[in-house]
């Protein structure tokens, strides 16, 4: 699958993500492992690609992806949680602990909030892969020695 300039302005893509896959790719890529890890990388937004699965396909990748977040959401709720517990035994009069709780928390949902979005990306990309039989499957993170 080649994925087009003119793609994405029949998708509506705004301006600024046609010039950022502009700078990167040029006019067209191809739907490889490596290109969509460099979009990725280079921070272009993805989730439009999306659209290009037809509508059966779109909404088993969208209930797909709705459980994978949902999964997400409760280990933060999780987690939050924990730091709400931790925060009360704490106590207001030690700052430096719970200034310590609250970093390690921020550190904690950057680090899940990354994962989700690469994981989420990386259900797109299967998606996206099924709908085309010539494009490579693997994504260099999922090959296995």
């Amino acid at each position: 699958m080649k994925i087009t300039l003119d793609m994405l302005e029949e998708l509506d893509a705004c301006e600024e993500a046609r010039d950022d896959f502009s700078k990167v790719f040029g006019y067209s890529a191809e739907l490889t492992p490596e290109n969509w890890e460099i979009a990725i990388e280079e921070g272009l937004a993805v989730r439009w690609c999306a659209a290009l699965l037809d509508s059966e396909v779109y909404c088993e990748y969208t209930l797909e992806k709705n459980e994978l977040e949902k999964r997400y959401d409760v280990d933060m709720d999780a987690l939050r949680k924990r730091m709400n517990i931790e925060g009360e035994s704490i106590g207001a009069g030690h700052l430096h602990a719970m200034v310590k709780l609250q970093e390690t928390f921020r550190h904690a949902r950057k680090a899940r909030n990354a994962l989700r979005q690469d994981e989420t990306y990386q259900l797109l990309y299967s998606y996206l892969v099924r709908a085309d039989k010539d494009t490579p499957i693997l994504l260099s993170q999922q090959v296995t020695t």
